[in-house]
């Protein structure tokens, strides 16, 4: 009983901490302060509480640009590995990181405070549960990239999301046939898959997601080096294979 009630007392203690924490951070978020701690933004430095661009800028605005001219992550990856361009830890860059550093609202001079809720006292966990309020600090620091490129990204960003949800799971692949063929029979988008062909060859080809679905769609399976003959033709037809290319 004696140890039951001494946990309690603790558990208390501890929950008032954790609020009063808390109400520590909303209040200094309402006035536009805060501090990054080990949260390090790469492209950026610490000083004297302002965020300074430093000499990772340069990659930041080459990923932003490479993006824009419609290179995949992958590739992204690729070209900033071949210049020598690595994360804080000396590692190289990821999908993850590129992802988050093409959605982070930092690199346009802005600032979002408390994006996610709260931490549980007990799991140390987001809690989900927890009431709290986000603040935007704009023109908070000095933009790497400007507006127009940030909101151009976050709007091919919507675009991509948008065909994923449209053609499926594309195995972090993007393929720049995705959202522009259809099949001429039943209207809905085609499929990238890889089919076993004579000999075990391994060959590319698009299919209906309808007809993949069971749905009695008759267009038959195009191979991928039809497609490619068109695959820069815009809203034209693909004749004799019962699709369109958009």
């Amino acid at each position: 009983m004696v140890l039951t009630i001494m946990a309690s007392f603790a558990q208390e203690e501890s929950r008032s901490i954790s609020e009063n924490i808390r109400w520590g951070y909303q209040e200094r978020f309402k006035r536009g302060e805060f501090n990054l701690g080990n949260n390090r933004i790469l492209g950026y430095d610490t000083v004297d509480g302002k965020l300074v661009p430093n000499h990772y800028a340069d990659a930041i605005r080459l990923i932003f640009a490479l993006f824009l001219q419609g290179k995949t992550v992958e590739e992204i990856i690729r070209t900033l590995t071949d210049i020598g361009v690595r994360t804080r830890n000396d590692t190289p860059l990821s999908r993850y990181n590129i992802l988050y550093i093409l959605k982070n609202e930092t690199y346009k001079g802005d600032k979002l405070l408390q994006k996610q809720p709260p931490k549980n006292f007990i799991s140390k966990k987001p809690d989900p549960t927890i009431p709290f309020e986000s603040n935007y600090l704009e023109n908070d620091h000095e933009a790497i990239v400007s507006r127009d490129v940030w909101d151009a990204a976050q709007a091919k960003l919507e675009e991509n999301k948008k065909i994923g949800e449209v053609v499926g799971h594309r195995g972090g692949q993007p393929h720049f046939l995705y959202g522009k063929v259809f099949c001429g029979e039943c209207g809905a988008p085609m499929t990238r898959r890889t089919v076993n062909g004579p000999g075990g060859e391994k060959i590319k080809t698009w299919i209906c997601r309808e007809k993949r679905k069971g749905s009695g769609c008759k267009c038959r399976n195009v191979k991928e080096e039809e497609l490619l003959k068109y695959g820069e033709a815009k809203r034209s037809e693909v004749k004799g294979v019962g699709i369109e290319v958009q």
